[in-house]
């Protein structure tokens, strides 16, 4: 009987041995699953109808797995004397391959642009909005709120563990029922990932 025991403790012990092992947390993680990020970003946005101008916001992103991230974002647009405009976004950012020190992604989502004009001043505004500017006589403010959908892809550079620069190129199309209005734009962003993502070289 004492035999029957003794090899049944020893047969238990083996089995959980692997399963301690992989619990262990005092053992160094060498793969992430998911994470949150703060990013700051800047860059230029242009369009066919108006000059080319600056761009600067933020956004906070979840990593849902390696590869694929949602994304909230809020960006400022400069498009010259007398107008502006800003963008809120919700995106789905999806890279290739495993996290290395570059690794490429594409993104897609959908939000709103409101953009703003000062007739007194705006010497060149877009005929998608200046077929919109019904107001009374006088009236020399105008703003407008259109869906948008929004396309891109570029790079994830991480610097380390917890710092990544992420150049990309971003198109941002402003619609409504009369027409549309895209601005491109090239993005520059500097994110800190709370979590650690050890950096494998290729």
């Amino acid at each position: 009987m004492s035999k029957v025991v003794t090899l049944s403790l020893l047969a238990a012990l083996a089995v959980s041995s692997p399963c301690f092992a992989q619990s262990n947390p005092s053992e160094p993680s060498t793969i992430w699953s998911h994470g949150t990020t703060l990013s700051a970003l800047g860059g230029v946005a242009t369009a066919s109808s108006q000059n080319t101008g600056a761009l600067a916001g933020g956004d906070l992103g979840w990593e849902i797995t390696p590869q694929v991230a949602l994304q909230g974002t809020g960006t400022w647009f400069d498009r010259g004397l007398g107008a502006g405009g800003f963008a809120a976004a919700l995106t789905v950012q999806k890279s290739f391959g495993s996290p290395h020190p570059a690794a490429p992604f594409v993104t897609g989502g959908v939000g709103l642009y409101r953009a703003w004009f000062n007739t007194s001043q705006a010497t060149n505004i877009p005929s998608f909005y200046s077929s919109r500017m019904t107001g009374p006589p006088g009236q020399t403010s105008y703003s407008f709120t259109d869906p948008t959908f929004v396309v891109g892809g570029g790079f994830n550079l991480f610097l380390s563990p917890h710092i990544e620069i992420r150049p990309d190129f971003e198109g941002v199309i402003v619609f409504n029922g009369s027409g549309s209005y895209v601005l491109a734009t090239f993005v520059f962003r500097v994110a800190y990932h709370f979590e650690t993502h050890p950096v494998t070289p290729r």
